[in-house]
């Protein structure tokens, strides 16, 4: 009886040693999984914002460049690896940029009183070209998306290159539909920056696709060449192996000339 009822003790003061054992292993392990998320998060995060600052360099605006799109990174559902990611997402940023400018003119038509049949005209105008901005911002996406796969690189270069640059165009010429005089200056003020902000961001965009496909189509021209050299050497290779073997007949008869035994 006495050894039973020591052993139960002996179990009883255990039981907490294991519990406690049990709970500092679990926090050890959550410990680690925390560090080695961290880690991860550091790295991608680190090599996330080394790409967005490379690419945002050949920007104009590059403060605007960088804050813009870091500030939507949570909203991008693919992870940033390269420059065409960074494009990527710099023009759905300038797209919602552009509906937003769609939305304040809309409203401004209905709700400003007092324009004049002129100030009207221009705003729908205005509203048009921000319809076609639309339109070549969703192309140029769609376009980036086949690229460089699709078609020459030439070919795609020359096709982002102009969808971006009548997107800037069409910015200069919304604000141009109004004339200077005090009525449409109000109007126009009313717009500007919205508009002056899209063609900053266009700008970006345009830039990064320019010194994308600079680069890409560079690098093509090198393999291209690289490939032609050896060609080259392999056909040199060919002709002076072709011009020894057609010495050969020349050399058995020189030997049989000159040693008739042989």
């Amino acid at each position: 009886m006495s050894y039973s009822g020591n052993l139960t003790i002996s179990f009883s003061n255990c039981k907490p040693k294991l519990f406690l054992s049990f709970i500092s292993s679990l926090l050890l392990i959550s410990t680690f999984i925390e560090v080695v998320v961290g880690v991860i998060y550091s790295d991608d995060y680190q090599s996330t914002h080394a790409i967005l600052k490379s690419s945002c360099s050949t920007t104009f605006h590059q403060e605007l460049c960088y804050s813009t799109i870091v500030n939507n990174l949570p909203n991008f559902s693919k992870k940033v690896t390269n420059q065409k990611d960074v494009i990527e997402l710099s023009l759905n940023i300038t797209t919602k940029a552009v509906q937003r400018n769609y939305y304040a003119v809309n409203k401004l038509i209905k709700t400003r009183k007092g324009l004049t049949q002129r100030e009207e005209i221009a705003l729908h105008d205005c509203l048009e070209t921000i319809d076609e901005t639309l339109d070549e911002l969703h192309e140029a996406v769609e376009d980036l998306e086949k690229y460089p796969d699709e078609k020459s690189l030439r070919q795609h270069a020359d096709d982002l290159k102009t969808l971006i640059s009548a997107a800037i165009t069409n910015q200069e010429t919304c604000l141009d539909g109004f004339s200077h005089d005090e009525a449409d200056k109000k109007v126009r003020k009313a717009l500007l920056k919205g508009q002056k902000h899209v063609e900053k961001l266009c700008s970006n965009a345009l830039a990064m696709i320019k010194n994308m496909t600079d680069t890409d189509i560079q690098n093509e021209m090198k393999l291209a060449a690289g490939k032609f050299n050896r060609k080259l050497n392999e056909d040199s290779r060919m002709s002076k192996m072709v011009a020894l073997l057609s010495t050969l007949p020349l050399l058995r008869q020189w030997e049989r000339d000159f040693w008739p035994g042989t």
